[in-house]
């Protein structure tokens, strides 16, 4: 059990880094990114993530995310249902720049590697492994992610072991 978490662990830091070298490549066309905006009333999950293109990352790998919201003080991503052109009486004009709005279509879905032809259907989310990937129930919404219960086992983990 512990050995599998490893892995997974492993996979997460491994994309992450794949990720942050590759991001110049994925970054969506900037016209498409709002700031001070966001869509109001579509939640599909909270994640806790640090910045806006692991968030689109997180969009990208399930069918039902159209855009998503990403609020910098608190690193929170909100993904959504729904866009702006969908539910344009939604989209709502933020008092400050801390959220960030964005659809996710022209996001490249390489930047979820062996997910980016995923056929995973509405109410599940891609994991990429070395040469393949596997289609999961999501976390029900407001629920931690399964990567974030990883992330928080591990920092439990490591809180117990300067414990001793």
């Amino acid at each position: 059990m512990h050995s599998g978490l490893v892995v997974i662990w492993l996979q997460l830091v491994l994309e992450f880094i794949s990720a942050s070298e590759q991001c110049q490549k994925f970054i969506a066309d900037p016209s498409w990114i709002w700031r001070s905006k966001f869509l109001n009333g579509y939640t599909l999950q909270y994640l806790e993530r640090s910045n806006d293109v692991m968030c689109a990352m997180e969009c990208l790998r399930r069918v039902d995310c159209k855009s998503f919201n990403f609020y910098k003080n608190n690193r929170m991503c909100v993904l959504n249902t729904e866009s702006h052109l969908s539910q344009p009486k939604s989209w709502t004009t933020a008092e400050d720049d801390n959220v960030v709005y964005s659809l996710i279509n022209p996001w490249s879905k390489k930047m979820v590697d062996n997910c980016a032809k995923h056929n995973c259907t509405s109410g599940q989310v891609c994991y990429s492994f070395w040469n393949s990937f596997r289609c999961l129930k999501d976390a029900e919404k407001g629920t931690p992610s399964f990567q974030d219960m990883v992330k928080r086992h591990h920092q439990s983990h490591r809180a117990n072991e300067m414990d001793y």
